[in-house]
């Protein structure tokens, strides 16, 4: 992976913008000016000189954080010397309680950048500002570091303050809302407004080869570079293929359901044949253990608890009653009223008496008795005993 990293400099149509080339390891490679051809790499990252990002803190309602734009302007609003939709925002990491902290700056400036760029055919995947360069304080301190026009003091992970070389007395006021508990210092002598702060020497900052931070990032939103776009749109495709994927899982394990149940219908119908010709032969191959009445209403006592294990109907259940009745009468049926007990169908019916005689032998063929009960003056169906 390699980062060309450009230094913003100008304000446009066309940028004045030193550069450093950058590999994986954020080792730099390569330096220039905006007159040297730019050497082959895979993102570009656009550093935001010192002084020109604003650093505050504003108190966002709990889920407002994961906006951007014009709504955290409008929570700014009040101190703001400009109008919301002027600026750029992003937005950092969670304080305390739900404090945010939030950077803001010229969106006008990074549109005629990211325009600039598009000119010479890539944008920029990343807009960061300066004071993000200088490495982490310590707990409760100060990083300090000497930029082209002022001291940059970075005060916490997505906070930082521009001191110009032109107006010391912003440090004096920063140190007098409250001391660090000690300062680093990257290349810039120790002001003497902190000379009773512990203080430590390291490396002098660069902004060409120093680690950077996406803590704080611009370029989202109507700012974020093509190739950021097409992440999104990938990250998209992959997870409509996944959806997909479920959909043609769920879909196979429903077929997957349907051919087991088949399955196991036509077994359970191919057992309940096999145990009727099982109880048929039975019958036959023993006459002298029992007579032929006796071995049929064994079978289907059997054949019965078999259908009730399964949860199939029992012959003599209502519905199977209705259903048999309906099959030999059809649209000769014409019963007022359906009473079911004791694995009897009782119903009223102003059928012929030639008709019912014609249930009566169609039912009997099924084992079913059809009877005329005078006293209650009802027909009765029932399984015959």
């Amino acid at each position: 992976m390699r980062i060309l990293r450009l230094y913003l400099s100008g304000d446009g149509p066309a940028f004045d913008c030193p550069w450093s080339l950058l590999d994986s390891e954020g080792r730099m490679q390569a330096m220039g000016t905006v007159e040297d051809v730019w050497p082959a790499h895979d993102e570009i990252e656009l550093i935001l000189p010192a002084g020109r990002t604003r650093f505050c803190c504003v108190e966002l309602p709990p889920g407002a954080h994961m906006q951007s734009g014009v709504v955290l302007g409008f929570a700014l609003e009040d101190s703001l010397i400009n109008d919301p939709a002027e600026n750029a925002y992003a937005i950092g990491p969670q304080r305390e309680g739900n404090d945010y902290a939030v950077a803001l700056t010229a969106v006008g400036l990074l549109e005629r950048a990211q325009a600039w760029l598009k000119t010479r055919g890539t944008t920029a995947e990343r807009i960061l500002p300066e004071e993000m360069l200088l490495p982490l304080p310590s707990q409760g301190g100060w990083s300090l570091a000497r930029a082209r026009d002022g001291l940059i003091v970075r005060q916490e992970p997505a906070h930082a303050r521009f001191v110009p070389d032109g107006a010391p007395e912003l440090l004096d006021a920063l140190c007098a809302a409250g001391l660090p508990l000690g300062v680093t210092l990257y290349g810039a002598p120790l002001p003497h407004v902190l000379n009773r702060v512990a203080s430590q020497v390291a490396p002098a900052y660069d902004w060409r080869c120093a680690k950077s931070s996406t803590v704080l990032n611009f370029a989202h939103g109507a700012l974020a570079g093509r190739k950021s776009l097409l992440q999104w749109k990938m990250a998209l495709r992959r997870l409509s293929y996944a959806v997909l994927l479920v959909l043609l899982a769920e879909g196979s394990l429903s077929l997957i359901e349907v051919g087991w149940l088949s399955w196991q219908r036509f077994s359970l119908e191919r057992t309940i044949v096999a145990q009727a010709r099982q109880f048929e032969l039975s019958a036959l191959d023993a006459p002298h253990q029992m007579n032929a009445p006796q071995a049929l209403r064994q079978m289907s006592a059997r054949l019965e608890r078999a259908r009730r294990k399964h949860g199939l109907p029992s012959p003599g259940d209502a519905l199977e009653l209705m259903a048999a009745l309906e099959r030999v009468a059809g649209s000769e049926l014409h019963p007022l009223v359906f009473d079911y007990r004791n694995g009897q169908l009782r119903f009223n019916s102003d059928a012929p008496s030639d008709a019912l005689e014609h249930w009566r032998l169609r039912l009997a063929w099924h084992q079913l008795r059809l009877e005329r009960d005078a006293a209650a003056g009802q027909m009765v169906l029932a399984l015959r005993s």
